[in-house]
Formats: C-alpha cells, structure tokens, sequence
C-alpha cells in the first residue's frame, strides 16, 4: 500500500476514534490528501486542515482570516515576527494573498505515522490560536479579517 493511502487510513481511524469525521471533508488526488473542516470561532469561519503526501512532510494549517486594509501590513508583519520568535514549533504566516494562516509541520515516515499525533497537533494547533494568538490579530484588523468562506 502507497505511503499516501497508509497515511490517509490512519487520520480517518484515528477522526473516527475522537468522533471527528463527520467535522471533515476529504479531497484526495494522486499525489494529496487534503482533510478539511470549517469551524466557526467567534465571528469568523476558520478553514482547518491537514495535508497529506508521499514525502515525510505533513502540514497542519489554519486559514483564520485575510488582511484587507493594507494600510494594517507593516503591524501584521511585526505581530507575526513577533509570535514567530515566541513559538518554535508553529508558525504564522501572512502569504503572498494576504491570507493569515498558523501551521505546524508533523514530520514523519509512513512506517511511524501516528494518526493520533496529527490530530493532538491540530487540536493544539488550534488551542494556541484562539487562546494567545487570534485576539492580538483582531486587535490590529477588526471584522476586516474574517473569512468570508
């Protein structure tokens, strides 16, 4: 069995286990799995995922909001400098699209993949967001941030 397939059985046995499946839709192809779930926070509508492949790299991302008011970047940059220098393990980003996301990377063979760890991550994931880091961010944007998903 594909290293891929190995890996996509084990998150759904393990959303299974934590009755979470229903939470997640699954978009697949030859060369990714993509786990996603959109989940209400406050306001906004946070997009939850957890991207699989063939390589040793899996990624857990929140898409939590976008920054519309450019005149907000050189603050946003320096939050998320910030928060980057305070977290070594999870890392926010404002993308080229001017996208907000939080990520964290769980790296692993398909022989050691733990589907339990992938979701403790993004369960950790999210606690870290919407307890420490989501206000400071709305702090600086407003409503302008929510997603409109």
């Amino acid at each position: 069995m594909a290293d891929l397939e190995v890996k996509k059985i084990l998150i759904e046995e393990s959303l299974r286990k934590n009755q979470m499946s229903q939470v997640f839709d699954v978009v697949a192809n030859d060369k990714m799995v993509f786990f996603r779930s959109l989940q209400e926070y406050q306001k906004n509508k946070l997009l939850l995922g957890i991207i699989l492949d063939e390589s040793a790299y899996t990624t857990i991302t929140i898409f939590f909001g976008k920054l519309v008011d450019e005149s907000k970047k050189d603050d946003i940059i320096k939050l998320v400098n910030e928060l980057n220098g305070v977290h070594n393990v999870e890392k926010f980003v404002l993308n080229k699209n001017n996208e907000l996301l939080v990520q964290v990377p769980y790296i692993s063979l398909s022989e050691d993949f733990n589907g339990d760890v992938a979701i403790d991550l993004l369960r950790a994931l999210y606690g870290m967001l919407t307890k420490n880091a989501y206000s400071r961010f709305e702090e600086i944007l407003g409503e302008s941030m929510y997603n409109k998903l």
